[in-house]
């Protein structure tokens, strides 16, 4: 309706699915002189107007790697780094945090065991790929990627995360580039991490998350809070399940 009373750029961020027919579904039905911009991982080879953007050249790699490190990276780990993984900006960035995080005493020579079990599409081995992938975290912040497996949604209201895991958790997880959206209301989780959860194998007591989640609840509804609302409306799959 909108379309067909002004002229409209209409950006659809992220569309997983019925990507034809939703373009085919504006063209059919909005009169007016509009622009469409879509972002997707689905690959149509029959789109007009389809660019494909590609991973990052060689600079901007070293630049993402070397980021905040006294000692960085040399050429020939680098070649290393992107004959395995390319210029994929997120296992990039893990590679930092790796690097920076002196929990995990790593020097550049043991990234390259690191990378002996990544690949540049996760698809093709993706228990191996997303296990390795979250090998480090785990050992580090357990308890917080058990939380947002538990939690099992690509958006985290943010009154909920921080009832769950306070606001140094959640500079925990901001630090791991886990999140590739935040606002003063939800968090976007990045889509390998989101896959990378449903994949990995991890036990924990749903029973203590499901206390926390109770008692923040009940306190935002005697108070009138309007995370209240927030929290059902974008964690209702949770809510149900638990019901």
């Amino acid at each position: 309706g909108l379309m067909n009373n002004s002229k409209v750029c209409l950006i659809i961020d992220d569309l997983t699915n019925n990507l034809k027919s939703i373009i085919s579904y504006i063209e059919s039905n909005v009169k007016l002189e509009y622009k469409l911009i879509i972002t997707s991982q689905i690959i149509e080879d029959d789109i007009e107007s389809a660019i494909e953007v590609s991973l990052l050249p060689k600079e901007l790699c070293q630049q993402i790697l070397n980021n905040g490190l006294k000692s960085h990276c040399s050429d020939e780990i680098l070649k290393v780094i992107l004959e395995k993984i390319g210029g994929h900006p997120f296992l990039l960035k893990q590679i930092n945090i790796i690097m920076k995080n002196t929990k995990y005493h790593k020097e550049w020579k043991d990234i390259l065991n690191e990378l002996n079990q990544l690949v540049l599409k996760p698809f093709e081995n993706r228990i191996t790929f997303y296990n390795r992938l979250f090998e480090n975290h785990l050992k580090v912040i357990p308890d917080l990627i058990n939380i947002i497996k538990w939690i099992d949604n690509k958006y985290i209201e943010f009154s909920l995360l921080k009832s769950l895991v306070g606001f140094g958790g959640i500079d925990e997880l901001e630090k791991r580039a886990f999140f590739n959206i935040k606002n003063g209301t939800y968090f976007k989780l990045h889509d390998l991490v989101l896959d990378s959860l449903n994949y990995i194998k991890i036990t924990f007591n749903e029973k203590v998350f499901e206390n926390k989640l109770t008692t923040s609840l009940k306190d935002y509804y005697l108070t009138y809070s309007p995370n209240y609302f927030r929290i059902i409306y974008t964690h209702s799959n949770l809510i149900c399940k638990l019901l």
